[in-house]
């Protein structure tokens, strides 16, 4: 990244950065045609359809989706972004200090060459973060718990979640080769004991071929006695390329107590539908507002938004790319 900021300030208005992208947006309540001057403790605000992209005297640089609310505030030599709703990507370089706030976490975006993270705060209240590029700090402000999230990973905090996990939370996986017999032998994932109604963590079958050609996927589904209670999304299509790999994301939900059990089918290939057993326990009472983080890989979704509908089992999420570029992020239904 590279530009000047030639602006001027005001007696007692300190200039931290400009607006030098917008559509629908205001700044302090005043509408931004195509831009403007930010200064100290301004408010920027997005509509429908509204975006902005923001850079910042510090050489970072932030993009606003739509229905996105943020204040921005210079604390010593840190540039601070408020979010209050919406979304935002952040980016910054060689080192410099950026922090996006929610109302309960400070999220900073640690030294390196290059930092890339998402902030959402979704409709529930939870708070998405997902680190692209570099790490990122997560500290409750509370408590002043402090959770590293690394590069490539992301973390979904329900909004009635109290403390930091002690230590990264890795997904269950098995791995389909339809290219070899060798994955046919008998593979199976259970998932954690949750209350009717809630929603598991998110666990993952990668479907690969090792092999020369392109081979077909007829059906993946999911049957047996409990199939209603595994959630199943993906990216897999109808067929997978030599030397490439899909993603079978699935979640537990149980309608009922006790033993549930289903059965992942992945029909493809020359050596036979493959067969995964999914198993969890539902236990007793109404399941209340999730507590627990859930930490992820975003190699497993095609979205930012694919990984909030699949892990906090919303119904629909918003689809979030991560990347700042030459024009402001506006998010779009997946």
């Amino acid at each position: 990244l590279s530009w000047s900021l030639p602006l001027v300030a005001l007696p007692n208005q300190e200039v931290i950065g400009k607006v030098v992208g917008s559509n629908a947006a205001s700044l302090d309540g005043v509408a931004l045609p195509n831009g403007g001057t930010i200064l100290n403790n301004d408010l920027l605000k997005t509509r429908t359809g509204g975006k902005a992209l923001v850079e910042l005297s510090t050489a970072s640089r932030l993009s606003l989706s739509e229905h996105t609310t943020a204040r921005f505030l210079r604390q010593g030599t840190v540039d601070v972004a408020a979010i209050s709703s919406g979304a935002l990507v952040a980016e910054t370089q060689r080192g410099n200090s950026l922090v996006v706030q929610t109302d309960k976490y400070k999220i900073e975006l640690l030294h390196g060459v290059k930092t890339v993270c998402l902030v959402a705060i979704m409709p529930d209240r939870s708070t998405v973060v997902a680190s692209k590029d570099g790490r990122v700090s997560i500290t409750e402000i509370s408590s002043g718990l402090k959770y590293i999230l690394p590069e490539g990973k992301y973390a979904v905090i329900p909004a009635a979640a109290s403390g930091v996990p002690g230590q990264a939370v890795q997904e269950t996986q098995q791995t389909i080769d339809l290219a070899s017999p060798q994955s046919g032998k008998a593979l199976s994932l259970t998932f954690t004991s949750e209350q009717v109604g809630a929603f598991s963590g998110l666990d993952v079958v990668t479907v690969t071929n090792s092999g020369t050609s392109s081979i077909s996927i007829n059906a993946i589904r999911i049957e047996g006695a409990s199939d209603v209670d595994f959630n199943m999304t993906g990216n897999c299509g109808t067929s997978i390329e030599p030397n490439s790999s899909c993603f079978v994301n699935l979640t537990f939900s149980p309608t009922a107590t006790g033993t549930r059990t289903a059965t992942l089918t992945i029909a493809g290939g020359s050596y036979g539908p493959r067969t995964v057993t999914l198993m969890g326990v539902g236990s007793p009472g109404a399941a209340g507002p999730p507590t627990r983080w859930h930490v992820g890989s975003l190699s497993h979704a095609a979205s930012v938004g694919l990984v909030v509908a699949i892990a906090a089992g919303t119904a629909a999420a918003i689809a979030i790319p991560l990347a700042v570029s030459g024009g402001a992020v506006s998010p779009s239904t997946p």
